[in-house]
């Protein structure tokens, strides 16, 4: 009988594995072989999905060979001082630049221009009033400036040409003031207007330098950026024409007095910008 139990105890032994063994065959437990089974830690979030490729950034430069033509909106603001006279001008219009070679540009423009020329004048009549006497002479012409441009850089640019000036229509004022007894200023008012027979067509010259800036707008939720230049500089702008500021006045008695306010070669600094498309 002892043999008997003794021999049953070491069947049993080599038959069952034990608990070690048994814990580690779950531990150690694999899929079969052909059934695809995902597996990632309890609790740990999903990787994110990888961030979206940038959007290409529209680009229009002017010295690129790809943009020849170029259109775009403009303005300039100017003054001048001569022969005792004040001038300032506004010009509004668009531009045309075509590359003719690398670096070389042609510039035309067309501009609706308003021009103003005013005198003043000094006295001591009317009973020892000071009195202040004002001739305006304003124009609006068609301006046409055809120019050449020198870009040695993508934005550094020098330029120089002629502009033809068309007019449209000319008109004078003259004004007074004074001050009274009391020291008071007094607006007169007007003495006389009527048109001032200005040249129908002026040629001047011009010169200038600027600065080509990229300005980039747009963007947000589905939207691309849009990038545009924008060309800021400064012009001198001689008139070749001698103009003369003159005008005729009636009297009372129906008789008529020419008066002259000069003549000479207006000239002008203009300050412009100009949005390229």
């Amino acid at each position: 009988m002892k043999k008997f139990l003794t021999a049953v105890t070491l069947v049993t032994s080599l038959a069952m594995p034990s608990f070690a063994d048994f814990g580690s065959s779950f531990s150690n437990f694999d899929s079969p072989v052909g059934v695809n089974v995902n597996h990632r830690p309890h609790g740990n979030p999903p990787p994110p999905p990888p961030p979206p490729p940038p959007r290409p950034v529209e680009t229009t430069v002017i010295s690129t060979p790809d943009s020849p033509i170029r259109l775009g909106g403009r303005i300039a603001i100017g003054g001048g001082f001569f022969n005792d006279m004040t001038h300032v001008n506004l010009e509004l219009g668009g531009a045309l630049h075509v590359r003719v070679l690398p670096m070389v540009y042609g510039v035309a423009e067309l501009d609706l221009a308003f021009r103003n020329y005013s005198k003043k004048y000094d006295s001591d009549r009317y009973w020892g009033y000071r009195t202040e006497f004002e001739d305006s002479f304003t124009e609006v012409s068609l301006d046409i400036p055809l120019i050449g441009r020198f870009q040695p850089l993508p934005f550094v640019f020098f330029e120089g040409g002629l502009k033809l000036g068309f007019n449209l229509t000319s008109f004078y004022s003259d004004t007074y003031s004074y001050y009274d007894a009391y020291g008071d200023y007094i607006d007169g008012g007007s003495l006389d207007n009527g048109d001032w027979d200005a040249d129908f067509v002026t040629v001047s010259l011009v010169a200038g330098m600027g600065f080509t800036v990229k300005t980039t707008f747009g963007g947000g939720h589905h939207r691309a950026y849009y990038s545009r230049d924008v060309d800021v500089g400064v012009r001198l702008v001689f008139d070749l024409n001698n103009a003369e500021f003159d005008y005729d006045i009636k009297d009372e008695d129906g008789k008529i007095h020419h008066y002259s306010a000069g003549e000479g070669h207006p000239w002008s600094v203009q300050f412009q910008v100009t949005y390229l498309l």
